[in-house]
C-alpha cells in the first residue's frame, strides 16, 4: 500500500505513512512537523501522539499498543507503534485536537 493520510492540528502537521503487518503486529508510523514538536536543551515538547491519535478495530475493540518509539529534533518527529495483530483487514484511526475529533479514517491493512 502506498497510501498516506495528513491531518493538521494546531501546532503540528501529522502524516500517517502506509500501514504494514509483520511478525504478529500491525505497524503504524507517523511523521510530525511543527512548532509544538520543537525540542531545546531547556524545553522538551509535551505533545504526545497518544493524546491525539487512537486506534481501534472495526469491531470497536481498542487496538492494543505493545510498543511505541518516538524520535526527532528541530520541529520534526517520527512516531511508530506496534499493535498486536488480531487479523482484521482494517483499523480505525481517530485524530483528536484540543477538544474535538478532527478526522477519522478506516485504514486497510495489507495481508
Amino acid at each position: 500500500m502506498t497510501d498516506q493520510y495528513l491531518v493538521e492540528f494546531e501546532g503540528v502537521r501529522l502524516t500517517r505513512l502506509p500501514v504494514g503487518r509483520a511478525e504478529g503486529f500491525v505497524w503504524l508510523t507517523f511523521v510530525g512537523r511543527g512548532e509544538d514538536l520543537r525540542y531545546t536543551l531547556t524545553h522538551s515538547s509535551d505533545w504526545r501522539i497518544q493524546d491525539h491519535v487512537s486506534a481501534r478495530w472495526p469491531s470497536g475493540e481498542v487496538a492494543r499498543v505493545i510498543d511505541r518509539h518516538i524520535s526527532g529534533a528541530d520541529g520534526m518527529s517520527s512516531f511508530s507503534s506496534a499493535i498486536r495483530d488480531t487479523g482484521e483487514p482494517s483499523i480505525v484511526l481517530t485524530y483528536v485536537g484540543a477538544d474535538s475529533i478532527l478526522a477519522e479514517e478506516v485504514v486497510s491493512i495489507p495481508a
